[in-house]
């Protein structure tokens, strides 16, 4: 089972979560980037401690290495959800904050099934597999989740004061 392909799915589960506890903007969209930090620390952790487990030691030099670039690619991914949550924050709206309400008390049980479900792939015989169908799971989920979300939205009606238009 590739580290790279176990660190992705926990990363992309916990950007989930990290978005779904967000408060409103800007606040919110700072918190989302620690989470989302914290969770890059705790992946690369993890990626150490398989490396010192189950690397032969001739290899244990190129998997920490290859943990450190995961973290990078994992920061640079927080950074950029940063900028994009900043850059999409919406005016405020009673409507429009209780759809994002919504959708974030989705985004969160989506992200609390997958890291479950991710936790349950340790013992199965094939964790690719079984990792592969979290994801997909999650995915599934999401997608309805932004489905909810977008029709809610779509019954607030207009933004307030005409500022975006979607």
């Amino acid at each position: 089972m590739s580290i790279r392909i176990v660190a992705s799915i926990v990363g992309v589960l916990g950007l989930l979560l990290g978005s779904a506890l967000a408060s409103p903007c800007p606040s919110g969209c700072l918190q989302q980037k620690s989470g989302c930090l914290q969770l890059a620390r705790a992946t690369r952790r993890a990626c150490k401690a398989a490396c010192r487990g189950n690397a032969d030691p001739a290899g244990i030099g190129a998997c920490l290495q290859a943990c450190r670039g995961t973290f990078r690619v994992g920061k640079r991914v927080c950074q950029a959800a940063l900028h994009s949550c900043m850059e999409t924050c919406p005016p405020s709206s009673n409507c429009f904050g209780d759809c994002g309400n919504t959708l974030d008390d989705c985004k969160r049980s989506v992200a609390e099934s997958g890291l479950v479900c991710a936790a349950d792939c340790i013992l199965a015989s094939d964790r690719t597999a079984c990792l592969k169908d979290c994801a997909a799971t999650a995915q599934t989920a999401l997608d309805a989740c932004q489905a909810a979300s977008d029709a809610c939205r779509a019954a607030c009606g207009a933004s307030p004061g005409g500022a975006f238009v979607e």
